[in-house]
């Protein structure tokens, strides 16, 4: 990071640009190899990742010593080193582990408060959307990198202001591209239907942030390029002390995600009792975890909304009407029928390791189960 910082200081974004993409490519054939093609499993991940930040940083060191002015080289620091690190780095260190710990209040409390399928819903969301606030790091980057370069104040100016048209921009690009991805084709996030309501009722959230990232970014990129990194580490602070009072509000009220938009099927009753009394007259049983008999009920009365069959929720079709139309996969499917075999999980025998004890759901706890 700090190799990569100074070539972006002289104004050499293109050779970090080139590593990093390259190296991130290279991470992900690796994923591919070591989880995929030999089954390593998260362990086989590490290493792919790993790897290539090590190839990363040994190409930036030689990018910087055959491009860049200042050359990399080991020495001891003086106690001057030191103190003028410390005066840069400190604001820094408090700035981000205070952002980062904000974002780790978010996750925790949606954790502790939300539903099984409230928080699967939140966590395809904010999977795309963290992935989009990457969109804005060049803007940070690009006042670090030009900011102190510019010579006259009016080039100042002119550049500061700029950045901060650029940011919001950006922002509101990356979230009006959130926005209606979420709403056109949530199935790229998530293949169960049950969540898809859920996640519609956050996606114009998803954009307004997005566009506030974009003004916090540039400000701070501005911010700390003209060497005001401690008011920058204050407002990350009050921020924390906000989002500290606000999480705590939450796990207190237990608020969950704006659950208004979602509509109840009106065929849920009808699929809960024709659920209870299938269990019973297969001799099968729920699953130990009635959230995951909760969220299949939920897609089956949905299906039967829209569909006007209790289609099986859990399996991807490329022309719904027309499976359901067919009927081999419309609850109880044929595989159920024939065999007993359950790929949803709703109705399991009792030497399935994920049978419980029980053929009965009531609509209190399928409504808590399923986030509605």
């Amino acid at each position: 990071m700090v190799t990569q910082a100074a070539l972006l200081a002289q104004q050499k974004p293109l050779i970090p640009g080139i590593i990093i993409t390259s190296t991130t490519l290279i991470a992900i054939a690796g994923h591919f190899v070591t989880v995929g093609a030999w089954g390593w499993g998260l362990m086989g991940a590490a290493y792919s990742t790993t790897l290539a930040n090590i190839l990363a940083a040994v190409m930036i060191l030689i990018a910087s010593e055959v491009f860049g002015k200042i050359k990399p080289r080991i020495r001891i620091p003086t106690n001057e080193d030191i103190q003028s690190f410390i005066k840069t780095v400190a604001p820094l260190s408090v700035t981000y582990l205070s952002k980062n710990t904000c974002y780790m209040l978010i996750q925790t409390t949606a954790a502790s408060t939300l539903s099984v399928v409230a928080l699967a819903a939140h966590q395809a969301v904010y999977s795309v959307w963290g992935f989009s606030s990457f969109l804005t790091s060049p803007v940070e980057q690009s006042a670090l990198t030009f900011l102190p370069a510019a010579t006259k104040r009016w080039q100042m100016l002119e550049t500061a202001k700029f950045i901060m048209r650029l940011g919001p921009l950006i922002g509101a690009t990356g979230g009006t591209l959130v926005f209606l991805a979420i709403r056109l084709v949530p199935q790229w996030f998530t293949l169960d239907a049950s969540l898809w309501p859920l996640m519609l009722t956050v996606s114009g959230y998803a954009l307004i942030s997005m566009v506030f990232t974009g003004i916090d970014v540039s400000a701070n990129g501005i911010a700390i390029a003209l060497g005001d990194g401690a008011y920058v580490a204050k407002t990350q602070i009050f921020c924390l002390a906000v989002i500290f009072l606000f999480t705590s509000a939450v796990r207190y009220y237990n608020w969950g995600l704006p659950e208004a938009e979602v509509k109840q099927s009106k065929n849920l009753e009808i699929m809960r009792k024709f659920s209870e009394q299938y269990a019973k007259r297969s001799g099968t049983y729920f699953c130990t975890d009635l959230s995951v008999t909760a969220v299949v009920i939920q897609g089956l009365a949905e299906h039967k909304d829209n569909l006007g069959a209790p289609l099986c929720p859990c399996r991807h079709y490329d022309d719904k009407e027309a499976e359901a139309a067919q009927g081999y996969w419309n609850c109880p499917c044929v595989p159920m029928r024939e065999r007993k075999e359950c790929h949803c999980m709703l109705f399991l025998t009792e030497d399935n390791d994920f049978a419980g004890k029980e053929q009965n759901i009531s609509m209190e706890v399928l409504k808590e189960s399923s986030g509605l």
